[in-house]
C-alpha cells in the first residue's frame, strides 16, 4: 500500500480483496458439495474404501513394529526380495483392472465368450 492513497481507500481495497476471497471460497465449497452429492447419487464404489482401509492397516502395522525390524521383511545380504516388485505389480494390475478401460476390456471379453446373441 502506498502512502499516496488515503487510509480509507486502502481499507476499502483490502475489504474488496477479502470479499473476493470469500466469494471464491464460497464458490469452491458449493462445487465440492455438488460433486459429493453427485457421487452419492450414483452410488459410491467400494474399491477406494478398501484401499484406504488397507493403507491404514499397513500404516498401523508399520507403527507397531519394533524399531529394529521392517514390516516389509528383513533383507539378507546377497538375497533379493521379491516382495516389493510383487506388490508393485499387484497394485498396478488392480489399478488397470478397476479403470474404465480395464472394465471395458473385461466386458468385451465376457461378450466374446458368451458368443453371438
Amino acid at each position: 500500500m502506498s502512502a499516496e492513497h488515503p487510509l480509507s481507500e486502502q481499507v476499502a481495497l483490502v475489504e474488496r480483496k477479502i470479499e473476493v476471497r470469500r466469494a471464491r471460497t464460497r464458490r469452491h465449497w458449493q462445487e465440492v458439495q455438488s460433486d459429493v452429492h453427485r457421487i452419492a447419487e450414483r452410488g459410491a464404489r467400494w474399491t477406494p474404501l478398501v484401499g484406504v482401509v488397507a493403507v491404514a492397516l499397513l500404516g498401523y502395522r508399520l507403527a507397531r513394529q519394533r524399531s529394529g525390524t521392517s514390516a516389509l521383511g528383513v533383507r539378507r545380504a546377497g538375497k533379493a526380495s521379491l516382495f516389493a516388485p510383487a506388490v508393485a505389480l499387484a497394485t498396478t494390475a488392480l489399478r488397470i483392472a478397476f479403470s474404465p478401460q480395464g472394465k471395458e476390456v473385461w466386458n468385451a471379453w465376457r461378450r466374446a465368450r458368451a458368443g453371438p446373441p
